[in-house]
């Protein structure tokens, strides 16, 4: 079952994961081909976040990843400064309703391109736009889904467990062999630790 439907982790399974796959680019679409072919040859679901102002060319693919697992936003919105929750939710619908033409079917998930923890301004878009849940960017204390609860009662985030092959690219560049395995191996000993 997908950790997103488990409440009260591990209810009974021995572990679960999610690839996150996210494309805002032709390269990132290229790169995820063979993943999906993978997935789909091992009756695995994934989720991917593509920016949809790009994706009419790739619509094919989209509507191939959607049928094979589920499909989301990869936007920038993440912040207060990105506007009320309105003005955010307009962009956020705006988007949805593109992506949606390309997949067949209605989107419900979003992961921000940018770092750092969601401002309620994005939350409140998030919710009024009838997402359900949301991909965080980066690790954080709690790696289970969590239901928000409150104003934001049909939104689950879904957290990170380890270092992305982006995080490793970009901020240790010129960083010790040892000071990223030391990472990815924290990273590896958290996910056992938590199941």
């Amino acid at each position: 079952q997908p950790t997103i439907w488990v409440h009260h982790w591990p209810q009974g399974k021995d572990a679960a994961a999610i690839f996150a796959g996210a494309a805002d680019s032709r390269a990132d679409f290229d790169a995820l081909d063979p993943i999906v072919d993978l997935f789909e040859e091992r009756g695995v679901p994934g989720s991917y976040y593509v920016d949809p102002e790009i994706g009419a060319p790739y619509a094919p693919q989209l509507a191939r990843m959607y049928r094979q697992g589920d499909v989301g936003i990869y936007d920038s919105l993440r912040t207060e400064g990105d506007g009320l929750p309105d003005d955010q939710g307009r962009r956020l619908r705006r988007l949805q309703n593109l992506l949606e033409t390309y997949v067949g079917g209605p989107v419900t998930g979003y992961k921000t391109s940018e770092r750092g923890s969601y401002g309620v301004n994005t939350l409140g878009a998030l919710y009024r736009s009838d997402f359900d849940y949301f991909f965080a960017d980066s690790i954080d204390r709690r790696i289970s889904p969590w239901i928000l609860g409150g104003e934001y009662s049909s939104l689950t985030r879904i957290g990170t467990t380890q270092h992305s092959d982006r995080d490793i690219e970009r901020g240790l560049q010129g960083a010790s062999p040892d000071l990223m395995n030391t990472l990815l191996l924290e990273s590896l000993e958290r996910v056992h630790y938590e199941g």
